[in-house]
């Protein structure tokens, strides 16, 4: 323990203590972050190798050189450390030492010499025997021309010696050399080892999957052969049924239909929808919309039918285009010189690319869809708008009671009629930012006079708007 009382204690004798405990403590607690550095410390591969013998601390604090000279690289410079100051090397001073023995200008001498005869290594009291006579004769060899002359005569005199010690570095090099190739061999060989363990444990894996996958091949194959044996007889009836069958499409396919159903269905609008000019006229209600909005090109009317709002569009100097699959409408949609195409309306919208129209419409075309289809429309049309863009869906509206209840279903292919705020809200939830619904074609004459509550639910339910709109803007 330092003793701090001692008021004639030396500074460098506090500094070696103070080292000393740092060092001692790391050895005991494991190394803290920071001072010093252990340069031979390797991460654990599980096979070590050791090319160089671990160092002996001496307790007496006596060495003789030859105890470091046996040692080399990193691993003198750690030793010399802990023998001579009796710690780890700091980091500075263990690269300042490996660079200068790498460049040749210091040797093993030179560094055991500047760490004995440093502050710290005479305080630490350490003594190695053999190390001043030769320390001496650098110091000699450093004077100009004599020092020369001496190296001259010094490497004269130690040559026999030195030709023994480079006979005896080159058998300890190529022994090292043989350790080195003996470890990796091991490593090799052991790792080999591990790897066909390994392939031979995945082949068995393997070969047993594939041994059950047969037997359970093997047990369908023998089911379905009992199950073919034991209803041969129902398979024969079914196979002759559906051979009767064929046939009789067949014929009903030879004989033909005697009439046409997209012709009848162009009939029915004919005699219900009302005139083309009629509807034209019904349908500019929705031009200041195309108008305010900007809407040049990138148009589409889903359901097109006889094209009356094409036309409306193409006088107003808007590019668009239908979408039908009733050929009779297509047809004379052409005639009248508009673009149309034939298909069906989330197989066309699903083919289009995002952010691709301005402007959706559909005219009664919501209630022939089922619901789950309608969502899937509106989740397309989203979609292929671009951002700003606008979907007109009109259909009729049921709560006007004699539409609900009666008109709707003139047109066989309706199948339920929409509230409005029923197809508002689908378009709210599917993503459409801003929603207006449009009450259309009020009969306002066939109104009752009177101000009773009667009289206005009697004229709301029976003569209000028999259509509507809902006008959605996408962000």
């Amino acid at each position: 323990m330092l003793n701090v009382s001692d008021r004639d204690i030396s500074v460098d004798q506090l500094m070696h203590e103070i080292r000393a405990t740092v060092a001692r403590r790391r050895s005991e607690n494991g190394r803290q972050p920071g001072t010093t550095v252990d340069p031979s410390e390797t991460p654990s591969s599980g096979q070590s190798l050791s090319l160089q013998s671990d160092f002996e601390s001496h307790a007496n604090g006596r060495y003789h050189v030859n105890d470091f000279l046996k040692y080399h690289g990193a691993t003198f410079v750690r030793n010399a450390y802990l023998g001579v100051l009796k710690r780890l090397p700091d980091r500075p001073g263990h690269d300042r030492f490996l660079s200068a023995l790498a460049s040749g200008e210091l040797n093993k001498l030179d560094v055991l010499a500047l760490l004995h005869h440093s502050d710290e290594g005479k305080q630490s009291g350490v003594k190695i025997t053999g190390l001043a006579l030769p320390a001496f004769v650098r110091k000699l060899e450093r004077i100009p021309f004599l020092g020369y002359l001496l190296s001259i005569v010094i490497a004269l005199a130690r040559f026999p010696n030195l030709h023994r010690q480079l006979r005896q570095s080159e058998f300890h090099w190529m022994a090292q050399h043989e350790a080195l190739l003996n470890h990796f061999d091991r490593a090799h060989r052991q790792t080999l080892q591990n790897f066909k363990e390994a392939i031979g444990q995945v082949t068995q894996t393997i070969s047993e999957h594939q041994q059950r996958f047969e037997e359970r091949q093997n047990a369908i194959s023998n089911d379905f052969e009992q199950f073919r044996q034991d209803n041969a007889v129902t398979i024969d009836k079914l196979n002759e049924s559906q051979e009767a069958l064929r046939g009789r499409l067949t014929t009903i396919e030879d004989q033909g239909e005697s009439w046409s159903h997209d012709d009848l269905y162009a009939a029915f609008e004919d005699e219900f929808r009302g005139k083309r000019e009629e509807i034209k006229k019904r349908l500019e209600v929705y031009l200041p919309i195309v108008r305010e909005n900007g809407i040049f090109k990138d148009v589409v009317d889903l359901g097109c039918g006889r094209g009356e709002w094409l036309e409306l569009m193409r006088d107003a100097g808007v590019a668009s285009y239908g979408l039908d699959h009733n050929v009779t409408f297509l047809a004379r949609c052409r005639e009248i010189g508009l673009d149309v195409i034939e298909g069906d309306v989330i197989a066309h919208l699903r083919e289009l690319p995002p952010e691709s129209l301005s402007l959706i419409t559909g005219f009664h075309i919501a209630e022939h869809l089922p619901f789950k289809k309608l969502v899937r429309m509106v989740d397309e049309v989203l979609r292929v708008l671009k951002p700003g863009g606008i979907v007109i869906l009109e259909t009729p509206n049921p709560e006007n009671f004699m539409v609900g209840s009666y008109t709707f279903y003139t047109d066989p292919t309706h199948r339920n009629p929409i509230p409005s705020w029923t197809l508002e809200f689908l378009l709210k939830q599917r993503g459409f930012a801003r929603t207006e619904v449009m009450k259309l074609r009020e009969w306002k004459e066939a109104f009752i006079p009177g101000d009773s509550e009667l009289v206005k639910r009697f004229n709301e339910y029976f003569y209000s708007a028999p259509d509507y709109a809902v006008v959605a803007w996408k962000v």
